[in-house]
This record gives C-alpha cells, sequence and structure tokens, in this order.
C-alpha cells in the first residue's frame, strides 16, 4: 500500500507543470568571476568590485512585482538600487554588492520581513 501511495506522489510531483515565478525568457544574468586573489572583503568597503564591469550590474529596471504593487513603474527617486553579482572559481559562495538609495528608511520598526521603509 505505502508503495503505491509514494508511486503516485512521485507521478503527481513530476507531471504538474513547474511554477517559474522568476524566470526571464531571454534575459542572462551574467556573473563575475573575481580572480582568487582577489575575492571581495566583507568590510563595508566597496572599492574591491572596482574591477566590476558595468555588464554585471542590475539596476531597479530589472525589479518587478514589488511588494507596493508597484509592479515595473518605480520612481527612482524614491528607490533605486544596483546589485552587482560575483563568485571564485571552485568557491561555493556567491557575493553580492547591494547598494541602494532609498528616501526613507526606518531602522527602529521591524516587521516580521524585515525593516520597514516605504
Amino acid at each position: 500500500m505505502m508503495k503505491k501511495i509514494i508511486t503516485v506522489l512521485l507521478v503527481f510531483f513530476f507531471s504538474t507543470p513547474q511554477i517559474h515565478a522568476l524566470e526571464r525568457p531571454g534575459m542572462e544574468f551574467k556573473i563575475f568571476q573575481f580572480p582568487r586573489t582577489m575575492i571581495p572583503r566583507i568590510d563595508g568597503r566597496t572599492d574591491d568590485w572596482n574591477i566590476v564591469g558595468k555588464e554585471y550590474t542590475y539596476c531597479t529596471d530589472l525589479l518587478d512585482g514589488t511588494k507596493g504593487g508597484h509592479g515595473k513603474t518605480i520612481d527612482t527617486t524614491d528607490i533605486d538600487v544596483k546589485v552587482r553579482v560575483g563568485w571564485v572559481k571552485d568557491l561555493n559562495r556567491l557575493y553580492f554588492l547591494y547598494e541602494a538609495y532609498d528616501d526613507y528608511w526606518d531602522f527602529g520598526i521591524f516587521e516580521g520581513g524585515g525593516y520597514r521603509n516605504d
């Protein structure tokens, strides 16, 4: 009986359509490969990211489906972000540089999912 249940569950799992919420057809997100001698430091300074070209930078215009329901119409005078992604060959790590401008930050109020901003 247990074997039948497992078989049915496996068939159901593999036959259901996959959800691709983050899929971007035709969009290739590049990740910069840092040399082993230049692994980015996590020290609050960004100068070690100066070798990363603009083609590895992803900005506010790529955001979609925001929590506030703004979709792709995001006013960059309200919030503006830049994200760069890097890795080092043979290390099981990704490095992210997240730079953000927001006209409102409130680090004193923590709401279940994070700090509140607009």
